[in-house]
């Protein structure tokens, strides 16, 4: 890991190369934490939905895992995660259904349009500075925050 920052930090001073170093890493540390956080509260409530969904007993944590490995699994596009279990009546596969729809919709839809809008806010801000500090005359400094 050292060494793959090393060579970044060499390959920042290529003039093409510099800014994408600087958007990678400023993603790393400021965008990508963030968006890792909300994603975690979104896969914990759309699991605690399928745990209430699909378990009318709630027996445990065991049950509340599988819940939580489904809805991720849903997120990789593991639709048929849910037919290899057998409900107890059709509302409940129905409710099992609408949350995994919910799940696909949110994530796929809501939550990746939210990493282009973050991912594109870091680009415009890095810009901006590069052009600021070009009409200066000189170039920032890339440890700089």
């Amino acid at each position: 890991a050292l060494a793959f920052g090393k060579i970044l930090y060499l390959v920042m001073g290529v003039e093409a190369y510099g800014s994408f170093i600087l958007i990678l890493i400023r993603v790393t540390r400021q965008d990508l934490p963030i968006f890792v956080v909300i994603y975690t509260v979104f896969l914990l409530f759309f699991a605690q939905l399928h745990f209430f969904a699909s378990n009318s007993l709630h027996s445990g944590i065991r049950e509340g895992a599988d819940s939580a490995r489904r809805i991720f699994g849903a997120m990789l596009g593991d639709i048929a995660a849910e037919d290899d279990r057998v409900y107890a009546d059709s509302r409940t596969t129905l409710l099992v259904t609408a949350v995994s729809v919910a799940n696909f919709f949110f994530v796929t839809v809501v939550l990746l349009n939210l990493l282009i809008a973050m991912l594109s806010s870091t680009y415009d801000a890095i810009l901006q500075v590069r052009h600021a500090s070009r009409a200066r005359g000189h170039v920032h400094d890339p440890r700089a925050p």
